[in-house]
């Protein structure tokens, strides 16, 4: 009782003499704090400027055209759509359904789980590891293969160590598909192998990429040029050598390539300046895929002003499509 009679008198007495006081000092004998020069750029970049730190598209950029049918080029630092080609029409995933099939598989299993690898997961077309009936190989090794060599095998054998068939394997696929909101894709395969059923969009094809580079193990498994794994009694030996010319020759660092007689060369890139501006690359219905994809980011390089990378740092870069959006700048059709 006593207590809040004193806040009830406490307060607005102190509430009163502070105004009293304020209106009885000059407002001239105020002295404005002074700060050294980092502390204002550090103040300066926790502010929310994402805006400032879009890539402007130089004025003098030439227009850039590629034969490729679908194609799409995303700032990871902005999360920022530079260069956009047929981006939503549904093209054959070729081997890129691989990106899904490792997300699918990695929500269930670890990557030291074993699978037995079985005759219908080795009767499928090249390219191959060289997987070998009753073969026991690790989460890791199969998704080393399917993602440096792009070998049907380990697909196949991973896919059904997973869900004990293909088919529901295919389902987890679509259902992820569908949780991503990749509204243009469908799966029927988890090799990619041509099908009814079996096509993405470049824009699905970066909400996948996204979710993908998101998995540490996944993205470093992209980066490798060369790999030798084994069984897990040491008997056999797999060489594994990137399907990516560009990750051969520096060019890139990740992530999936892809062919079929229907999809032609398919190709997502992960590319790096020496500023330390990172770009997606996703390339669709090529004749040189790696020739498009290199041209397109070199363009891209050449033709925005990008942002200072001490100010971008400063950005939330988690990179989910889905969960963050895109932002559309300056981009051509």
């Amino acid at each position: 009782m006593y207590l809040k009679k004193i806040k009830n008198f406490l307060f607005p007495t102190l509430a009163a003499l502070a105004i009293i006081y304020a209106a009885a000092v000059p407002f001239t004998s105020y002295q404005s704090p002074v700060f050294e020069a980092e502390q204002i750029q550090g103040a300066i970049a926790q502010l929310p400027i994402e805006l400032s730190t879009i890539p402007v598209l130089l004025a003098d950029a030439k227009q850039f055209e590629t034969e490729a049918v679908a194609v799409l080029a995303y700032d990871l630092g902005s999360k920022t759509v530079l260069y956009e080609k047929n981006a939503e029409e549904p093209w054959p995933t070729a081997s890129l359904a691989k990106m899904m099939t490792s997300l699918v598989a990695l929500n269930l299993l670890e990557m030291e789980d074993v699978i037995v690898v079985e005759e219908s997961d080795t009767n499928v077309a090249n390219p191959r590891m060289g997987l070998v009936v009753g073969e026991q190989v690790t989460v890791k090794t199969l998704l080393s293969g399917m993602i440096i060599a792009s070998a049907n095998d380990a697909a196949y054998a991973l896919a059904r160590g997973t869900t004990g068939s293909r088919q529901q394997f295919v389902g987890l696929m679509n259902a992820l598909a569908e949780r991503f909101g990749m509204r243009r894709s469908a799966f029927s395969d988890p090799a990619g192998f041509d099908g009814e059923n079996q096509y993405s969009s470049p824009q699905d094809i970066l909400t996948l990429t996204l979710e993908f580079l998101e998995r540490a193990e996944l993205s470093d498994i992209s980066a490798t040029k060369t790999l030798t794994v084994t069984s897990v009694d040491h008997v056999r030996t797999h060489w594994l050598e990137t399907t990516n010319r560009l990750l051969a020759e520096d060019l890139a660092f990740g992530v999936k390539t892809g062919y079929t007689e229907a999809a032609l060369g398919n190709l997502v890139a992960l590319f790096e300046d020496p500023a330390g501006n990172k770009i997606v690359t996703v390339v669709m219905g090529s004749y040189e895929r790696e020739r498009d994809s290199k041209q397109l980011a070199d363009w891209i390089f050449e033709s925005y002003e990008f942002a200072d990378p001490i100010v971008s740092r400063t950005l939330d870069y988690s990179t989910s499509f889905n969960k963050y959006g895109l932002i559309k700048y300056n981009s051509q059709n």
